[in-house]
C-alpha cells in the first residue's frame, strides 16, 4: 500500500478530500505538508542530534497555531 500511517499522523486527512480543503483554508500556507516536508523532523528525532531533546511537542502545522494568536 502507498498509504503511510505512523504516530506522526493517522492518515485521516489524506483519506478525506473535503477535510484537506477545510484544513487548507485555515492554514496560512494554504496547503497540507508533503511527506518530504515531514521527514526532516522525523530524521532529527531519530538521530543522535536529538539526544538532549526530551518531552517536546513539535507542532508542524503550516502556521495555523500562529494564526490563533491574533
Amino acid at each position: 500500500s502507498s498509504d503511510l500511517v505512523t504516530h506522526i499522523g493517522d492518515g485521516y486527512l489524506q483519506k478525506n478530500p473535503a477535510a484537506i480543503e477545510r484544513w487548507a483554508e485555515m492554514v496560512p500556507l494554504r496547503r497540507m505538508a508533503s511527506p518530504e516536508e515531514m521527514k526532516g523532523l522525523a530524521l532529527l528525532l531519530a538521530s543522535p542530534a536529538s539526544s538532549y531533546i526530551t518531552g517536546e511537542v513539535v507542532t508542524i502545522d503550516g502556521g495555523s497555531a500562529q494564526m490563533r494568536l491574533f
